[in-house]
């Protein structure tokens, strides 16, 4: 299952604000290492969106049809 920008960024923000809130300093680094890691992965998602938009847009252009283009990923 890939992850959309949306998931991943709430992600991100769900544990910048437990880092933010912690009094433990273990539980902050954890936290801000998981969001890190989130942010990376919502990085992947933006490029994954943006070459799926790409390739939507060039079939388009080119009247080229996909089955690939009405999945929902």
């Amino acid at each position: 299952m890939q992850l959309s920008l949306d998931q991943c960024r709430q992600q991100v923000a769900i544990h910048l604000d437990r880092a933010a809130n912690e009094t433990l300093d273990n539980v902050r680094r954890i936290s801000l290492r998981a969001a890190q890691a989130w942010e990376r992965e919502a990085d992947l998602a933006e490029k994954r969106d943006k070459r799926r938009q790409a390739l939507i847009q060039s079939r388009a252009k080119h009247g080229t049809a996909s089955n690939f283009d009405a999945v929902d990923t």
